[in-house]
């Protein structure tokens, strides 16, 4: 699931309050769009007990 969860339209299902997701499932779509037109990479990994954490890797800036 880590790594569909950058897809468009991706929600998750089974969280613990039982609440049924919102949104449209773009958001983390749109984030990995910006980031890699930046020349990055983000990943989503493991945060127990507290979730997720997300890393946004960026290329050094070039100097003109």
């Amino acid at each position: 699931m880590r790594q569909s969860i950058f897809d468009k339209y991706v929600r998750l299902e089974g969280r613990r309050n039982g609440a049924k997701p919102t949104g449209y499932g773009l958001g983390l779509a749109f984030c990995r769009l910006a980031v890699e037109a930046h020349g990055g990479r983000i990943t989503v990994g493991g945060n127990e007990p507290r979730g997720s954490m997300f890393t946004i890797r960026l290329p050094p800036e070039r100097s003109a």
